[in-house]
């Protein structure tokens, strides 16, 4: 999964991966979602501003395309990075909470934790505990080091790992610097979410100014009746351009949008 977090473009076997990585598989509603409805919309605001069948089919292959190869590749993206996310925190709070029993060591606390576990970063952490198990000190610490590697991008994750690496190296528990870790990364939860729900507010506001502007090109169309608009403006070489230019100056912005709503750089929150 690591390459695949440095294309921004993914093949279909790889959308269903990470879709199923944590029991979510696509399913039929998604490809109604983000295949089917783009098909309409795109092609629906097509037929009102040129009042062609062809142009609302192009329209509508166009929106089906872009749902397709790009809405749908960003949404499972970052639903995928979200429960990542979370499972990383239960991670965390699980081997936090099983420390403060004094009768578990922190091998078994981590082989619990383990168990656990889901995903992405379960697979990962068995990996990690065959060489707490059998390796020598160096295979430990270079394992920790790999993992450490691939979840850089999670700073408070990435620290609680190197904690747990020195305290198995060097047999001592320091449940207060794990605790202080695991609340950190509580807090980046607490924040995702906040600013997840301000995304939502600014995509509904967004969808709101879209539909006002076809509101007004519908409000438009009938105050001059249906065919003197087709006459008049839509079916001219004016009405025509001026059409492909208002299409074109919305997409740029609906695209520009989603752009922004799905940057994995704006989502990640520090603290």
């Amino acid at each position: 999964m690591k390459l695949m977090r440095k294309r921004k473009l993914y093949r279909l076997n790889e959308i269903h991966a990470m879709a199923q990585a944590f029991g979510q598989p696509l399913k039929k509603k998604a490809y109604v979602k983000f295949a089917l409805i783009p098909f309409l919309c795109f092609g629906g605001f097509s037929y009102l501003l040129f009042h062609y069948w062809w142009m609302a089919l192009i329209g509508g292959l166009i929106g089906s395309l872009y749902g397709w190869f790009f809405l749908m590749q960003k949404q499972v993206k970052n639903d995928y990075e979200k429960a990542a996310l979370e499972e990383r925190n239960r991670f965390l709070n699980n081997v936090t909470q099983m420390l403060t029993n004094e009768n578990m060591t922190l091998l078994e606390t981590f082989s619990t934790c383990t168990g656990y576990a889901d995903g992405e970063l379960k697979k990962k952490l068995i990996d990690l505990r065959a060489v707490l198990v059998d390796g020598t000190e160096k295979e430990v610490i270079e394992a920790f080091r790999v993992l450490r590697d691939f979840y850089k991008s999670d700073v408070q994750f990435d620290q609680f790992l190197e904690q747990l690496a020195i305290m198995l190296v060097e047999g001592s528990t320091s449940i207060d610097s794990l605790r202080d870790t695991k609340n950190f990364h509580n807090q980046i939860l607490v924040k995702q979410e906040k600013f997840i729900q301000m995304k939502k507010a600014r995509r509904r506001d967004f969808n709101t100014m879209i539909f006002y502007s076809v509101a007004f090109i519908g409000a438009l169309m009938f105050s001059f009746t249906i065919p003197k608009f087709i006459n008049i403006y839509a079916h001219t070489m004016v009405g025509m351009i001026t059409s492909s230019l208002y299409l074109l100056i919305i997409f740029g912005l609906y695209h520009s949008f989603n752009k922004k709503y799905f940057d994995d750089t704006i989502t990640e929150v520090k603290i």
